[in-house]
Parts: structure tokens; C-alpha cells; sequence
């Protein structure tokens, strides 16, 4: 992690949140739930985050049930808020709450619009790539969400590598957040 941030990445945590089909779909020990207290959720909260340092945000892993419960997810959002980080909503159809407790809490918040390698052949995180730039130049700008695969890094790397042939610009996501939360206002 320090090697990325080095290197000038910025760096997300990846909280497990309660998913849709939950418990059959069980994303672990440490998981937040609708049925677990605010106290709970915020303890895993809290230990989630205690694990290393130097994130910028987080990053729901999971979470679609989680996500679409306000009274759960409002006390997690007022923790990240209170630490000066940022929330990343992985929930590409809307379904979730984030955007509009983000927004109430001013919250900066970044909503993906594709996860590139949930099929990790490289021609396939390429051809996500290429639908997220897309749509960036329709909506001015787009979210990409993988996970640290050999494959997915190797293929980031080579399309990032054409981006001003392209006539495109790499931003920070927190960058991206900010601007969001800047128009919500």
C-alpha cells in the first residue's frame, strides 16, 4: 500500500456490506448488516478501517442490500464523513442510498460505472475500459472499479498508456468525488 501511494495512487478500502441474498451470498466474518445494531455496524466499521492506513476512501464490497438501507448506512457514512475520507458507491444501478446521504452529509462520493474484471480475460477488462471511456465522453466523466488481478493492472497500465492519443485525462478519484459533491450542492 505504501509502495502505491509512493508511486501516486491513491488507495481505497474495500468494506464488506450485506449483499443482496445474504447469508447464502456471505461476504465474511466482518461484514455490515441491516440485522446488526448501529453500534455493531460501526465497530466492524471501525475495525475494517483500523487494518492499515492511508486509504482515501472506501469502497463498498458487496453491499446491495446494505446500500439500499438508509437508516444503516447513513451512521457508517457519518463515520467515513467524520475521518475526511471519501465513499465509492460500486451499486452501478442506483438502487443504493449513498448518493443522497452522501449529498446530505456533504460526503464526497464516487459512483462506478463499470466493474472492468468480473471477467478477468484481458480483451474483456479492455473492452469495459473502453465502454467506461465512452462513457466519460458522454457524461464528462466515468469510474472504473477493479481489483488488484495481475490481469487487471497489466490491462489498465497498456490502455492508460494510449489515454492522450485518445484525447482522454486520468483523474484521482478523489478528484471525481469532490466534483460530484461540489454539484450536488
Amino acid at each position: 500500500m505504501h509502495g502505491a501511494r509512493l508511486k501516486g495512487h491513491e488507495v481505497l478500502l474495500a468494506v464488506p456490506m450485506e449483499p443482496e441474498g445474504y447469508p447464502k451470498n456471505d461476504p465474511g466474518e466482518q461484514t455490515l448488516l441491516t440485522s446488526n445494531s448501529t453500534a455493531r455496524n460501526l465497530g466492524l466499521l471501525k475495525w475494517s478501517m483500523s487494518r492499515f492506513s492511508g486509504y482515501v476512501g472506501i469502497v463498498a464490497h458487496e453491499g446491495g442490500r446494505f446500500l439500499g438501507s438508509p437508516e444503516h448506512l447513513r451512521p457508517v457514512l457519518g463515520e467515513v464523513k467524520a475521518r475526511g475520507l471519501m465513499f465509492v458507491d460500486p451499486s452501478m444501478a442506483r438502487t443504493g442510498k449513498a448518493d443522497k446521504l452522501s449529498a446530505e452529509l456533504g460526503l464526497p462520493v464516487a459512483n462506478v460505472t463499470a466493474i472492468i474484471d468480473d471477467d478477468p480475460a484481458p480483451v474483456s477488462i479492455t473492452a469495459r475500459l473502453n465502454a467506461v471511456a465512452a462513457q466519460a465522453r458522454t457524461d464528462g466523466r466515468a469510474v472504473a472499479l477493479g481489483r488488484p488481478y495481475p490481469a487487471t493492472i497489466k490491462a489498465v497500465k497498456h490502455w492508460l498508456a494510449s489515454f492522450r492519443d485518445r484525447d482522454l485525462t486520468a483523474a484521482p478519484i478523489t478528484v471525481v468525488a469532490e466534483t460530484a459533491l461540489r454539484k450536488a450542492k
